[in-house]
């Protein structure tokens, strides 16, 4: 029984491993920024939506992978905020909504002002270091 349980953990990890690694931008960090402002740019425009700000943040790292933090600010109706936020989400863009936060924009209008945090998570690949090898001197 035991045995069994540890087939079934093991093969659970490679089935979570590989839906982990498909979540994980590969490549430069530089071209990571500049596709995710892309995606924010046509969702903006997609929704109606004024994008004020696109603001990478410090990556930081993390066991096996490098988190790439971003704020995005913009600026419309609340429902557009939403679907822009919904569709940010989609698993199919590769990144994590850690924080929404929306304000009114002005008293006159019905338009908010969203700040929204997400994050990619680039994979880190970890060279392998070959030990070294000592020899026995001759003597």
């Amino acid at each position: 029984e035991l045995k069994k349980q540890v087939k079934f953990t093991k093969e659970q990890v490679v089935e979570l491993d590989k839906k982990v690694h498909s979540r994980l931008w590969k490549g430069d960090t530089d071209a990571i920024t500049a596709t995710l402002l892309g995606k924010a740019t046509t969702l903006a425009k997609q929704n109606t939506l004024g994008l004020t700000a696109f603001r990478p943040q410090k990556p930081q790292a993390l066991e096996g992978v490098m988190e790439l933090p971003f704020s995005i600010i913009v600026t419309g109706s609340f429902m557009a905020v939403q679907r822009m936020a919904h569709a940010l989400e989609d698993k199919n863009n590769n990144v994590a909504l850690r924080f929404l936060q929306v304000a009114s924009a002005d008293s006159a209008t019905s338009n908010v002002m969203a700040t929204i945090n997400l994050s990619a998570y680039k994979e880190v690949i970890v060279p392998k270091t070959t030990q070294p090898t000592t020899r026995a001197r001759k003597q």
